[in-house]
């Protein structure tokens, strides 16, 4: 069974997720409690597939992307909570209707250097920003991943996705 519903209401702040958490608990989070807590992570980025680590993690099916696409609250909340994983990862999103823009953030801890759990969660980024609907945010991000991991090649610091 899919959960559209249930996403869909957590992102408008309205029931708690299986931790008991509203959205606006998570957009509070500090950078420990990112990278300790990793039930929140299915809930801020929901996907089509069933979560492998967290048998409480909703799905969505495809009907999701018309919900997500016609409420500015639910919009708002997800970007709110992207911006907020992609700061804690090392990346500065400025969403602006339209144009979103993803740059990598100089000289703040680095949390997807290897090694690093953060990768899958990365991956679940990019699948959540395509599914729901925000493509080209998916492909921005992927392209900025690239161009550092083109950029320690050598070093061999990070590696591909």
């Amino acid at each position: 069974m899919m959960d559209d519903k249930l996403v869909y209401d957590f992102f408008l702040g309205l029931p708690k997720d299986s931790a008991k958490l509203l959205i606006y608990d998570i957009l509070d989070f500090d950078e420990n409690q990112i990278e300790y807590n990793h039930n929140f992570i299915q809930w801020i980025f929901p996907t089509k597939e069933k979560s492998q680590v967290n048998d409480k993690a909703p799905q969505i099916s495809e009907k999701f992307e018309k919900l997500f696409l016609n409420n500015e609250t639910v919009q708002e909340n997800f970007c709110k909570s992207c911006k907020m994983f992609l700061n804690f990862i090392g990346f500065d999103c400025s969403c602006n209707k339209g144009d979103n823009v993803i740059t990598n953030i100089k000289n703040k801890k680095k949390y997807y250097d290897l090694p690093s759990h953060n990768f899958l969660r990365i991956t679940r980024v990019l699948n959540s920003l395509r599914q729901i609907g925000n493509g080209s945010c998916s492909k921005k991000l992927f392209a900025e991943l690239e161009k550092i991991r083109n950029e320690n090649r050598e070093c061999k610091k990070f590696s591909v996705i």
